[in-house]
């Protein structure tokens, strides 16, 4: 006699669940997305990988008698951060971009757009990211790095997203 006496497979059960799941639709593919700063084009073909923006409003405590917290909904958060990897060539043209970005103080404004190969590259999402400043990382060069691309670790630091 079996020790587990209330397992049994519900075949239809799981079928449902998995009609269900493909009635939603195709996924979007993390691969499919276009990111354009606007006024350097030549960094947008080389773009490898990004982020989109998280969707927030900050958080408002609240305590009342005998310690009762609460939270409340506060401003919309349009400020933040994104990284994003950029590929350099071996003409060492996108550190000399960045490089004039950061040293000239400059903002750039950006557009991300997931753009699914089923929809023929129209976007079926985008965002945008006004008056933004950029640090780069330290990048790692080394010997032993013959297959690895170099490619700069970008922080795009947003004043407002749209």
């Amino acid at each position: 006699m079996a020790l587990t006496h209330n397992a049994k497979g519900n075949r239809n059960f799981m079928r449902e669940k998995f009609i269900k799941h493909r009635k939603v639709g195709e996924r979007a593919i993390a691969a499919h997305f276009e990111m354009k700063i606007k006024g350097h084009p030549n960094l947008d073909v080389k773009i490898a990988a990004t982020q989109l923006p998280g969707m927030e409003r900050e958080l408002i405590e609240s305590f009342g008698s005998m310690g009762v917290g609460t939270n409340f909904q506060g401003n919309y958060k349009n400020t933040g951060e994104i990284t994003v990897s950029i590929e350099e060539t071996i003409k060492g043209d996108t550190l000399t971009e960045l490089k004039e970005i950061v040293q000239d103080k400059a903002y750039v404004n950006v557009e991300i757009s997931m753009t699914p190969e089923e929809l023929s590259g129209k976007a079926s999402y985008t965002v945008k990211l006004l008056e933004c400043s950029i640090a780069c990382e330290a990048i790692d060069l080394a010997n032993e790095s013959v297959t690895e691309l170099v490619k700069p670790s970008v922080t795009f630091r947003y004043n407002w997203v749209d």
